[in-house]
């Protein structure tokens, strides 16, 4: 699926969210990571969701796929795919900025342009909606 994101997932009761990225990163990608720095806050407008996000080092495990991931691999910046989230390309500029504070920023609705791409991939385009609604698989 020509869908590219960051690792990451939902926050399940008792974790704190630096607890979440360690355990959804290793489970996403077979690494086992520490946190180097919060970077932001992110919520989305209407939804009671918030997004963290963190730089992290890998310490150990081994590059592993899962339910949720077809592919785990390094990306140079430059070569980013064209179909992935704005509010990833968002988070990732704002890990690039290096700030010492933590970034607070609220989402509106994905932009038009990002489901008129989406429309070339019909089929990545289902199993990223499908995803979205917390029914995971790979084939």
């Amino acid at each position: 699926m020509p869908v590219w994101v960051l690792p990451g997932g939902g926050i399940e009761q008792s974790e704190t969210p630096e607890y979440t990225v360690i355990r959804e990163a290793h489970e996403e990608t077979g690494f086992r990571v520490t946190i180097d720095k919060k970077v932001g806050e992110y919520k989305y407008h209407g939804l009671d969701k918030i997004n963290y996000t963190f730089i992290c080092t890998v310490k150990g495990g081994k590059r592993a796929t899962s339910k949720e991931s077809e592919f785990v691999e390094y990306t140079d910046l430059s070569k980013l795919p064209d179909l992935m989230s704005p509010f990833a390309k968002t988070m990732i500029s704002d890990a690039l900025m290096k700030k010492p504070e933590v970034i607070e920023k609220t989402f509106d609705k994905l932009p038009i342009s990002f489901w008129i791409k989406g429309l070339r991939y019909p089929w990545a385009f289902f199993k990223y909606i499908l995803i979205k609604m917390g029914v995971h698989w790979n084939s």
